[in-house]
């Protein structure tokens, strides 16, 4: 399951930090980095249903911190329900990788409801997933949904993400179309910065992020949402 190449793994550094840092160090990344092009100028919504087993292994592993898991999810962006996407989240030796499938609705109701069919017609990625996703008996436990603004820059593959109003909700079944019941995950004026890149992060940013000053977390949203405790809020 974790002999995949590690080359394909990049860097993902997490921060928590109050609105008004994380207000200045956006304004400053913009001078350097380009909006990702997904939302209005960068600012969309991101929604994601989490999938774990009767037992909870992947909240369990997360809150233990084994260096090698994973996570299950559907995702889409701005609750558009035309554009979903079913993805595997490896985490090893703390960098992280996706596997990525697109899907269509009928295939997010089925996933949802476990009644999910297996046709000849899927692609291997995503018959694989399923595959996986069935042997593992795995349910979905908890909507995720934030306000992301994500700037890019092409030299070390670096993405840079404001992840605002991070909440949650268990009802479940109504995705991508009901959102009922959402709470905050984290207090409030309270943000998450995440910082991606493969190999070496430009000085340019270091400078900008400071980040011998910050402090990094190993914030996990779907932790965070299943009732999940963090420290270190700056």
């Amino acid at each position: 399951m974790f002999e995949e190449n590690q080359m394909d793994f990049r860097h993902e550094d997490k921060y928590i930090l109050s609105e008004d840092c994380l207000a200045v160090l956006e304004n400053q990344i913009k001078i350097l980095l380009t909006p990702d092009g997904h939302g209005n100028e960068g600012t969309y919504t991101v929604s994601s249903i989490y999938f774990d087993d009767l037992k909870d292994t992947f909240l369990s592993e997360n809150e233990a911190g084994v260096d090698a898991r994973c996570k299950y999810r559907i995702r889409t962006y701005n609750r558009n329900q035309k554009q979903l996407k079913l993805e595997k989240k490896i985490k090893l030796h703390s960098r992280t990788r996706k596997i990525t499938s697109e899907i269509n609705a009928d295939e997010c109701s089925q996933l949802l409801h476990s009644t999910m069919r297996y046709e000849r017609s899927l692609d291997e990625k995503k018959m694989n997933l399923f595959y996986e996703m069935n042997c593992k008996g795995l349910l979905p436990k908890v909507l995720v949904e934030y306000d992301r603004s994500a700037y890019v820059k092409w030299e070390g593959n670096v993405r840079i993400t404001f992840d605002r109003n991070i909440r949650g909700s268990m009802f479940v079944h109504g995705f991508p179309q009901r959102f009922p019941n959402m709470y905050s995950v984290l207090p409030a004026n309270f943000h998450v910065l995440e910082v991606k890149y493969d190999e070496l992060l430009p000085m340019e940013i270091i400078r900008i992020l400071n980040i011998g000053v910050l402090q990094r977390t190993s914030f996990s949203k779907y932790y965070a949402a299943r009732g999940g405790q963090y420290n270190g809020l700056s």
